[in-house]
């Protein structure tokens, strides 16, 4: 429903459905932290795709514009275009982010030389 609202440019009643669905998916997840999904959901609500952007065509059409319509198309190409950059970078940080906690968890591994400990390098030298 919030992002339906979002795209009929209803912006502040889709407010109250967007605070529910985030209470939603919190009790769902369990935890306070915020889940990938709750993020998705915050970045698709931010650069939503407007379908009639009215507060723009309000604007145009109380300050004498003849067509106030004639600006929807390039809205269409620019919320759009918003949109699918916004849901690129969310999803880089999640891949970055993923690789950062795989390379934390992996442990070294350490050689016995004599009395000390070395760490083994991860990386096999190339014979030459």
């Amino acid at each position: 429903m919030n992002i339906a609202a979002n795209m009929l440019g209803m912006g502040n009643a889709a407010t109250p459905l967007g605070l529910a669905a985030m209470d939603e998916m919190q009790r769902l997840s369990g935890g306070d932290t915020p889940t990938r999904g709750m993020v998705l959901f915050v970045v698709m609500n931010t650069a939503a795709f407007q379908l009639i952007p009215s507060s723009v065509v309000t604007l145009r059409a109380s300050f004498g514009s003849a067509n106030p319509y004639d600006i929807m198309v390039h809205i269409w190409f620019v919320s759009i275009g918003s949109l699918l950059t916004f849901i690129f970078v969310c999803k880089l940080f999640e891949r970055l982010q993923r690789n950062n906690i795989e390379k934390s968890r992996r442990r070294p591994v350490f050689v016995r030389k004599g009395e000390r400990l070395w760490r083994k390098s991860a990386r096999r030298r190339s014979a030459r």
